[in-house]
């Protein structure tokens, strides 16, 4: 093991302490058990407590994970956050801090792109070559169709395909199952929106003082999957009065059938229809 046994990687998303030195250990308790790693499982043979000297301070680990096969030692933002209020900034320099005072406990070497600190030990550390342990073997983890999307910058998720595709060959989680597909996340269809919608408690300026005196009309594009495969638009009326809506399936954004369909059920009454987008009809 060597020097490298005694450096300390500073993770922010392990769940435990864990570390290769059983000499370390002020307690110790067996406990055997499987570590989930990036790459393959490793077994733990024990776990207890570590005094830890780092630059003028000493920090008590608790429930620290004895792993042999360890090359480097894990610190555990998360568990010195819980157990010992201490934070950890990956503000260059990353460091560790007394989350009381705010005040530098000890810097973390980042040159490898790890941050990692040295227990009792000084000089250049061979980073690249004391990294070559388990915990860094990391194999590509495959991402989802949406998440590969987002971080895309929001194009179309057909374009994301054949991105992926004819660049690296992968295949993304959900990929199989929306081949045909392109739905719109809500940040796509919140930024393709032409104007803020109407804030819901706000009164209108204008209202009917009788049913059918002025009528709301709005045509929406809906999944064909949610409307049975039949139709790809909704017509939505909706009176302003008594708020009684009426909804119509269409093929197309024609609305002049269903527009007569609903004339033809409703008594003859002059109207005045507001469009979403503000404009006036009277019929």
């Amino acid at each position: 093991m060597g020097n490298a046994a005694k450096r300390w990687i500073i993770d922010t998303g392990a769940s435990h302490h864990f570390c290769s030195r059983k000499e370390w250990f002020r307690t110790y308790e067996d406990l055997t058990t499987d570590v989930t790693t990036a790459g393959p499982s490793i077994r733990s043979e024990g776990a207890g407590t570590i005094r830890l000297p780092v630059g003028d301070h000493h920090i008590a680990l608790q429930n620290v994970i004895h792993v042999p096969d360890l090359r480097l030692n894990i610190l555990s933002a998360e568990r010195l956050k819980k157990d010992n209020c201490i934070g950890y900034s990956n503000w260059i320099p990353h460091h560790l801090f007394d989350g009381t005072t705010g005040r530098t406990i000890v810097e973390a070497d980042a040159s490898s792109g790890l941050p990692i600190i040295s227990v009792g030990q000084t000089g250049e550390l061979n980073h690249f070559e004391a990294l070559d342990l388990y915990y860094i073997d990391a194999a590509n983890r495959l991402i989802s169709l949406d998440l590969a999307h987002r971080r895309l910058g929001h194009i179309s998720k057909k374009l994301v395909k054949k991105l992926i595709q004819g660049s690296t060959g992968i295949t993304l989680k959900g990929m199989d199952a929306h081949i045909d597909a392109d739905e719109r996340c809500d940040e796509c269809m919140a930024g393709q929106m032409k104007a803020k919608p109407f804030p819901l408690r706000q009164p209108p300026k204008r209202k009917g003082i009788k049913p059918f005196e002025m009528i709301h009309m709005d045509l929406l594009e809906g999944p064909e999957a949610a409307l049975d495969g039949h139709y790809k638009y909704l017509l939505v009326i909706i009176d302003d009065y008594t708020r009684y809506s009426w909804v119509y399936g269409l093929k197309s954004k024609h609305i002049e059938k269903a527009w007569d369909k609903w004339q033809a059920r409703i008594l003859r009454h002059p109207i005045r229809s507001e469009t979403s987008s503000g404009k006036k009809l009277i019929t």
